[in-house]
Parts: C-alpha cells; structure tokens; sequence
C-alpha cells in the first residue's frame, strides 16, 4: 500500500480532504483558504481519499468537532 497524507480543510459543516501529494494541492488549498476554510489540526495517512475520510469519520469523537466555533458535521469529496 502506498499511503499518502491527506489534511483536512473544514468551513461550517464542510468537510474537504485534501491529499497533500496531488500536483495542485497549493492552489486547491490556497483557493479554500481564499473562501474562508481552514486547516484542520488532523493529518492522516491513508492510501485514497475516501479511505482518508472514513479514517477520519471513524475517529471523529478523537477530534474536537468543535473547531474554531465550527461545528463540522457535512463531508465534500
């Protein structure tokens, strides 16, 4: 398995995984945070997106769902 690391970018109840190996991460990033999202503290390394999020999904109660007065609930693949 070739595990990549994937952050998360979170606005409101939005979700974006975002692998930080694909070639246009800088700009899908940087145009987030131009919309108002931020960088979650929760990196994890997993071998596809959905996969990442489901990781992520699982050990939610790991994370404080409550980020920066945000209360994340809804997910964006």
């Amino acid at each position: 398995m070739n595990n990549k690391h994937y952050v998360f970018l979170l606005k409101d109840e939005v979700i974006v995984p975002q692998c930080l190996e694909d070639k246009e991460c800088g700009e899908v990033i940087s145009s987030l945070l131009y919309q108002g999202f931020v960088v979650s503290n929760v990196h994890i390394l997993s071998e596809g997106t959905e996969a990442a999020l489901k990781k992520y999904q699982m050990n939610k109660n790991k994370y404080s769902n409550d980020f920066f007065g945000m209360n994340v609930s809804a997910v964006v693949c």
